[in-house]
């Protein structure tokens, strides 16, 4: 119902007049807001009459209404912006750290060896990503020193050992033919044993050290050859030298073509069956060759002990043997030699033990090369 707002001033100003206050209030008259406000007029310290004023509230309200829509605008303006920015920090941010792991994880190879030794994203960048790749880079330039030294330590320590053992070699034979009598002298054999083995020794460091080298010089002499008759003609010789050992070939019939340097696949093949005969103890050596998905697998299994798990994912790195024999020398480098004529020739190496722990098997996986 609308308010009668002569009464409702009569009201106000009578009350002003009668108590001689101010008198404010609100009231509201149809759908309008009003501001009412009485004042009394004194003269002569008297009230002579009052004053009403009146103010619609719907202007007030409305610039109430329109700062605070002003102000949320503004607020979701600001909050629009800086998710914003957030959003494209973090997106680079993530960026920049997932090409720092891509990197990082490309700089090495599933066994561990050393591809590149610099992390080139991000070296520039003066935040603490920026530093970290730095520190990356300068752990893989040290890294990359260390494993360059590993390599040609071989090459060094055959150098550093061959004249010295000129040497010792001459004095046992000079002093052998001065004294008959020490033929059969139990220290001077033992000094001649020392000496065939540090032949040995020299003989792989050699072997090793400029293997790389002659792969290199051997790239473009790729031949088609058939596996199975190397292997076939490679395990006679085994079995003959070997005549305490059972050594045996197991293949399907038919041609088994591969494209590679068949002495290099024979070489391979020797330290295979070589490391196989060193650590069996029983049984035979199989050497198995089948075919999977174009892929020419080449096994060599054996009867003895397990991979040792200190050492079972670095079997083929040089330097690393399980052999504890201190009779003879086991440099690790035989397996080695494996791995570098088998990337040589496009393909793998693997070790694991035999399904039934009773030995190693070791498989070479090469690419076949298809019928003319």
């Amino acid at each position: 119902m609308r308010i009668d707002s002569s009464k409702e001033d009569l009201r106000i100003l009578s009350n002003v007049i009668n108590n001689g206050s101010q008198v404010s209030e609100r009231r509201r008259h149809g759908e309008a807001k009003l501001i009412v406000s009485a004042l009394p007029i004194w003269a002569k310290g008297k009230i002579q009459g009052a004053v009403l004023m009146k103010q619609s509230g719907n202007r007030l309200l409305s610039l109430q209404y329109e700062t605070l829509r002003r102000f949320m605008l503004l607020f979701l303006g600001v909050f629009l912006f800086l998710s914003i920015i957030i959003l494209v920090f973090a997106s680079r941010l993530t960026y920049r750290v997932g090409r720092l792991q891509r990197e990082t994880e490309q700089a090495t190879t599933d066994e561990g060896r050393l591809l590149r030794d610099n992390i080139r994203s991000g070296t520039r960048a003066a935040d603490e990503l920026g530093s970290l790749t730095r520190s990356i880079s300068a752990m893989l330039q040290n890294l990359g020193q260390y494993t360059r030294y590993l390599e040609k330590l071989p090459d060094t320590l055959a150098h550093e050992m061959h004249n010295p053992l000129n040497v010792v070699n001459s004095s046992l034979e000079n002093l052998q033919y001065s004294n008959q009598d020490l033929r059969d002298n139990k220290y001077f054999l033992r000094a001649q044993n020392g000496v065939q083995r540090l032949r040995s020794i020299l003989t792989s460091l050699t072997e090793a050290a400029s293997l790389k080298e002659a792969l290199e010089q051997e790239s473009d002499q790729f031949e088609r050859f058939d596996l199975r008759q190397l292997v076939t003609s490679c395990v006679g010789g085994y079995q003959q030298v070997n005549i305490d050992r059972t050594i045996r070939i197991e293949a399907l019939p038919g041609t088994f073509y591969v494209e590679g340097v068949p002495d290099r696949v024979a070489q391979l093949l020797d330290k295979l069956v070589d490391n196989a005969i060193r650590f069996s103890t029983v049984g035979d050596i199989v050497v198995q060759i089948s075919l999977a998905h174009d892929l020419i697998s080449l096994s060599v299994l054996n009867r003895g002990p397990t991979l040792p798990q200190d050492i079972e994912h670095r079997l083929f790195d040089p330097m690393v043997s399980s052999a504890k024999d201190a009779r003879e020398a086991h440099l690790g480098l035989g397996l080695y030699v494996v791995r570098l004529i088998a990337e040589f020739h496009g393909g793998t190496v693997k070790a694991e033990n035999r399904r039934d722990h009773s030995g190693v098997v070791v498989t070479v996986t090469l690419a076949r090369a298809h019928s003319v």
